[in-house]
């Protein structure tokens, strides 16, 4: 394996924490809402997620950097996205406020376990959460265009995986912050 390949997956987490934030303040700001750039950065972003857990796997180069900074890239990305729509009135309150509610709970019961077990080792990722993460953007991207016929659907869907992820994110801060093996 060349030596550049190790550090693919971590650039790639990183970018959404780096790169991101500049693309989205000007998609959100300076560009008419309907603009295609808005989907585009939403698709590399997903893409992003998907890829740096990939090729970690793939390539056998799972690091502890890796494992923190895939999910901060995540919740700095989510942010960035929701905050803007918010403020411009794009997105409803009902829908944002819990996506934001929902990152805040992992970051501070990350941050609780983290204290308690004196290391910075990351709380492995949940399913519930990588599929809320999915099903939560595409309700976004569903909404921020209008698919008025599909939104419905999106909206059940997002709150059901968001009461999934929440209580399984919560019973694993619960049980680590007790000293329960998982």
């Amino acid at each position: 394996m060349s030596t550049l390949k190790k550090y693919i997956p971590n650039a790639l987490s990183l970018s959404r924490s780096i790169v991101f934030p500049p693309i989205l303040f000007y998609i959100c700001y300076f560009l008419p809402q309907e603009h295609i750039s808005f989907l585009y950065a939403g698709l590399l972003a997903g893409y992003t997620d998907w890829a740096d857990g990939h090729y970690a796997r793939k390539w056998k180069v799972i690091s502890e950097f890796g494992k923190l900074a895939d999910p901060i890239g995540d919740k700095i990305c989510t942010a960035l996205i929701v905050i803007p729509l918010l403020l411009r009135d794009v997105l409803p309150l009902w829908l944002g406020i819990p996506i934001l509610f929902r990152d805040a709970v992992i970051i501070i019961g990350s941050m609780l376990v983290m204290e308690k077990q004196k290391e910075l080792k990351a709380i492995p990722s949940k399913w519930s959460g990588k599929i809320a993460f999915t099903v939560i953007s595409v309700t976004t991207l569903v909404y921020y265009y209008n698919y008025v016929e599909w939104f419905p659907l999106f909206a059940v869907l997002t709150a059901v995986v968001f009461v999934w992820s929440l209580t399984d994110y919560s019973r694993v801060f619960f049980l680590k912050l007790n000293n329960f093996q998982i």
